[in-house]
């Protein structure tokens, strides 16, 4: 990049300044002692006081390990192997203090999907018991083929759905049965909507009649509240079409908000207007005091993978749906870290900046009223013989308690990696006293990266930097730390560090584990700030 180029770049985007990259005075680190090489193709960390539980699934076995979180040693080490044939995982999570492991069975002989759960013992490290049956549903209900390492072909995964209230006070577990006729113009869907309270004691079940034909409705998300109220987001079209599009200029769908009161079946419909943009990704959350928000990222019409800007809305759960808010991205964010070449081209007259396959991973609701929106530009490239997994540039963004759009920053990275049941992609997000921390593995090269200058790539799995990106919430300053070298962590290499499945022991700590070499791993912990 020369003289001139340089200059040009800082002339198009005057308003953004280099983030350097400062040593890490503010970040601590300690490994703790090796223990058993235990696989997981999924992998889940809980914490409870000084004590870690880690649930790691892998075909038909279950590992249960505990751990200290101050010393970093295993405490326990137990494997499952007693889990019925062909038992498929469908949640693992902690609720109101009790951890689960939810699957589904199906019953062949009695035409039954069903769902059970087994509780954990956090203290001992164990199973409290073999399986307790849940849900029953008569026939089969719908889901996504998946393939589960280690078993032959693939199985119906991904039958059921896990929501809970901002205060923890229910769960949700949806499921949708299969149709009676092949022809999705002649079903409307029937959902099966099970709330059950704190005690996982069944509070309400109804299988609800939706208000439109499958082809003509696409649900995108949902959420319960504290009084055990359902919502479902979904999209309706108005043509005979299952494809967003704009048609001379307005959109073929629209949104609604449909709300399922407390054990009935009435659906009550909120419609939301979105004008003529296309939706590229959108999620439902439920906050406090039975606040609804919806976020995400839309598209004018040329590619709704793509996203032109962002939108909001909020709203008490049980009023009709507030004005949406649209915020466009401008082109110095698009052109940041594009390249010269990108930059002339995005500037030209008419076009609406636009950011690349960019999905909504992380929605903050601060106790002020704002929201930040974190995305992440996350696509696959598929072929005859590649399947590549890509992750790059992180895109934050601040909405101010009175609704106005505060900052964007736009984090540059270019991860990639090739395909395995691994997830070795991606960042992990802290917020912490003011202040929203972003760790995440990059190439030494991109150190100091000026704003015209595209990253180098991060292939995972052979060795990178971990870096971490402070943005301060209030003005959206951030700087760049670099904490330490995947292959000189006390003097061992740990070329396969992933971001995923890192466990947050306090609000300034963070814990995860590394594969020493195929016989031993080890727990890292991370101190963020002073």
């Amino acid at each position: 990049m020369n003289k001139l180029q340089q200059i040009i770049w800082l002339l198009l985007i005057p308003s953004m300044g280099l983030t350097q990259i400062e040593s890490s005075p503010n970040f601590e680190y300690k490994t703790g002692k090796p223990f058993r090489f235990s696989y997981g193709s999924e992998n889940y960390f809980f914490c409870n006081n000084d004590e870690i539980l880690a649930v790691k699934i892998d075909n038909m076995e279950v590992t249960l390990q505990k751990f200290n979180s101050v010393t970093l040693s295993l405490q326990s080490d137990k494997k499952y192997k007693d889990f019925p044939i062909d038992w498929v995982p469908e949640h693992v999570t902690e609720y109101n203090n009790r951890y689960f492991i939810f699957y589904a069975l199906w019953d062949r002989n009695a035409n039954k999907e069903q769902l059970f759960y087994r509780e954990i013992d956090f203290q001992k490290g164990t199973f409290k018991d073999n399986g307790i049956l849940l849900i029953q549903i008569d026939g089969k209900i719908t889901g996504t083929y998946s393939g589960i390492p280690g078993r032959a072909g693939v199985v119906m995964a991904d039958k059921f759905d896990f929501h809970t209230s901002f205060d923890s006070s229910y769960m949700l577990i949806k499921y949708r049965k299969n149709p009676d006729s092949k022809s999705k113009t002649k079903n409307q869907g029937v959902l099966g909507t099970c709330v059950f309270d704190k005690e996982l004691q069944m509070s309400w079940r109804q299988d609800v009649m939706m208000p439109y034909d499958e082809k003509k409705m696409n649900i995108l998300d949902y959420a319960i509240d504290s009084k055990g109220n359902v919502f479902i987001l979904s999209i309706v079209f108005t043509d005979n079409s299952s494809k967003m599009k704009l048609i001379k200029g307005n959109s073929n769908y629209h949104v609604e908000l449909l709300r399922i009161r407390n054990n009935t079946q009435i659906v009550e419909k909120s419609p939301i207007n979105f004008g003529s943009r296309l939706i590229n990704s959108i999620a439902l959350y439920e906050g406090s005091n039975d606040e609804l928000v919806c976020a995400g990222y839309f598209n004018y019409g040329q590619n709704n993978e793509n996203a032109n800007g962002l939108f909001f809305f909020k709203q008490s759960s049980m009023d009709p749906v507030s004005e949406v808010k649209f915020f466009d991205f401008t082109k110095d964010i698009v052109n940041q870290n594009s390249g010269i070449k990108a930059a002339r081209q995005d500037n030209r007259d008419g076009e609406n900046a636009e950011i690349e396959n960019l999905v909504l991973r992380n929605l903050k609701l601060a106790t002020d009223g704002s929201i930040v929106l974190v995305g992440e530009q996350s696509y696959t490239k598929q072929g005859p013989e590649i399947f590549n997994e890509y992750s790059e540039d992180i895109v934050v963004s601040k909405l101010t308690s009175k609704g106005e759009l505060g900052w964007i920053k736009k984090l540059p990275r270019r991860q990639w990696k090739a395909y395995s049941s691994e997830s070795g992609l991606s960042f992990n997000y802290l917020f912490t006293e003011g202040h929203h921390y972003f760790l995440t593995l990059d190439n030494v090269k991109n150190l100091n990266l000026p704003i015209y200058e595209v990253p180098e790539k991060y292939h995972y799995g052979y060795g990178g930097v971990l870096t971490c990106t402070e943005i301060d919430d209030l003005t959206g300053n951030a700087i760049n730390y670099l904490i330490f070298d995947s292959k000189d962590i006390d003097g061992i290499n740990y070329p396969d560090i992933t971001t995923n499945n890192w466990i947050a022991v306090s609000e300034k700590e963070l814990i995860f584990q590394v594969a020493k070499n195929n016989k031993q791993m080890v727990l890292i912990r991370l101190k963020v700030g002073d």
